[in-house]
């Protein structure tokens, strides 16, 4: 769907106004008391509801919109829900004009502001809305469709998702879960980059240690394949396997050995035979920070190296909302964090009218429309109405306008369970007493990726032998790592041990991991 491209890409730059001093702006000079925060303005669907007075007097919309060329299908879709919301409300005296962005977006800008109007919707895209803060006025407010952070500010207000919602509300879930300890598995991008930086933050107000930063380029099998083994120290875990194996057999050779005790070796060895891995993995969760088809991917590449369900727990993000990971089986259990359900009616009166299904941007557009009316016809400032602290509650859900150009929006917890019907862990709230966020800065430069933090893998833990024979039998521990980043933006490769012991019974044979070539794994083929 449309709206996890807009999550993806948004680079995140985000600019609190409590970091560093607030730079006052009129009209915009507005800060909240969260004494008076109360139940927020209802944008009802289909009424003229929640303005408060007679909707009459003359007033101008200028709406920036892709309507022609590759983008025309995403601009049409949020015209459609602004006209169905211009046609429920019928105000008299409003007018509504729109603006092709998709040739000359600069043009169109300047073609809409010299028809004056009171506020702005659109446009779509970061650098389209970055150009309009440039140039229009600072009392005119305009409700984009980025959620680029960086572009946003100056009465330019974002009503997209912004993607610190999602992976805040995801870490907050993992925290009430017990998670301790758990690695990040991001796409090596800006928003990805940035993205993890921010996780981090959140993890770190959590008190939950993030042992690993993996970065991942999409589309590259092998290097995901490589990434995920490193991830699930696939390499250590079987070399320790092996080495565990070889004690057991020099032993049980070599060793004078009661009954009870070569019976005891003998159990051990056929056990670690069945298992090509041993020890924990140092870490309890995995958080995706990518798509739901990339996630597919590394998740199924991760179960086959060992790190699957019943190790470790997987997370994401809204990113996978309305992709084919909602119903795939094999990640059942796992959760993220969503935006909430379509209204079913605005659903429906869509598809009569339009023959298609919405997006969650048409929502959205739907919702900024309502909004901009209200401004018009509340009797209150422009800003003081936007900036409501105590909100809005829409067809896309709850959400608060903030002084710095970006939104807070109320998000649900799902847990997939192999259907198209997963179970929700969490219902999205319904206002904003009670904090939903509580972050309050954001980083704005992008973290290194991280070497796998892990105290190695000591084949004697795994294995019991007489006590009399320990001091001969003192293997190294395998995957050990110091406890710092590693200050590269590059693909981390964990440092393998030594794994070339050798074997000194005969007939025993270390079980190697089969190359993959021209086959699936758990439905995704990878290229040999």
């Amino acid at each position: 769907m449309l709206i996890k491209n807009f999550f993806r890409f948004g680079l995140i730059a985000i600019l609190l106004a409590g970091c560093g001093g607030v730079v006052k702006t009129s009209p915009w000079d507005i800060e909240y008391d969260p004494g008076l925060v109360s139940t927020p303005t209802q944008l009802e669907y289909g009424t003229n509801s929640g303005y408060g007075i007679d909707m009459s007097g003359t007033h101008n919309i200028a709406v920036l919109l892709p309507l022609t060329g590759d983008n025309a299908q995403i601009g049409r879709g949020i015209q459609n829900s602004i006209a169905l919301a211009l046609f429920q409300t019928q105000p008299n005296g409003l007018n509504v004009h729109f603006y092709d962005t998709s040739r000359d977006a600069s043009g169109a800008i300047t073609s809409a502001l010299s028809a004056s109007p009171e506020i702005i919707i659109g446009p779509i895209f970061s650098s389209n809305a970055a150009l309009l803060r440039s140039q229009k006025p600072d009392n005119i407010p305009a409700l984009t469709f980025t959620s680029d952070a960086g572009a946003v500010g100056s009465g330019v207000i974002s009503m997209a998702l912004m993607p610190m919602n999602s992976v805040e509300a995801i870490i907050d879930e993992m925290s009430s879960d017990k998670v301790k300890k758990f690695i990040i598995v991001a796409p090596d991008d800006i928003s990805g980059h940035i993205l993890t930086a921010n996780a981090q933050n959140i993890a770190q107000t959590q008190n939950m240690d993030i042992t690993g930063v993996f970065y991942y380029e999409a589309g590259n099998s092998e290097l995901i394949k490589s990434l995920m083994e490193t991830a699930s120290m696939a390499k250590d875990r079987t070399a320790a396997n092996n080495k565990a194996r070889e004690i057991l057999s020099d032993i049980i050779t070599n060793e004078t050995l009661s009954g009870a005790e070569r019976t005891s070796i003998a159990r051990q060895i056929n056990e670690l035979s069945k298992v090509e891995t041993i020890g924990s993995l140092p870490y309890d969760a995995v958080l995706f920070l990518g798509g739901g088809e990339d996630t597919k991917e590394l998740a199924s590449f991760l179960r086959y190296y060992g790190a699957d369900s019943h190790s470790v727990h997987f997370y994401g993000t809204a990113q996978w909302d309305d992709t084919d990971i909602i119903s795939d089986f094999t990640m059942s259990g796992a959760k993220y964090a969503a935006l909430p359900e379509y209204n079913p009616d605005f659903i429906e009166l869509y598809k009569n009218t339009y023959g298609t299904t919405p997006t969650r941007l048409n929502t959205f557009g739907y919702d900024a429309i309502k909004i901009a009316m209200g401004m018009l016809y509340s009797t209150q400032s422009n800003g003081t109405y936007l900036l409501n602290q105590s909100g809005f509650y829409g067809i896309a859900g709850l959400i608060r306008l903030n002084v710095n150009g970006t939104n807070e929006r109320g998000l649900r917890i799902i847990q997939l369970n192999g259907t198209d019907t997963p179970r929700i862990i969490k219902q999205s709230p319904t206002n904003f007493i009670t904090p939903i966020y509580n972050t309050t800065e954001y980083k704005t430069s992008g973290a290194d990726a991280m070497e796998l933090q892990t105290p190695g893998i000591n084949p004697m833990d795994y294995i019991t032998i007489p006590e009399r024979l320990r001091y001969k039998y003192k293997p190294k521990t395998y995957g050990t790592t110091q406890s710092s980043p590693v200050q590269t933006m590059s693909v981390i490769t964990t440092v393998q041990s030594d794994t070339g012991d050798a074997i000194k019974e005969s007939g025993f044979k270390p079980i190697k991991h089969e190359s993959i070539k021209q086959t699936y794994i758990d439905s995704v083929e990878i290229e040999g």
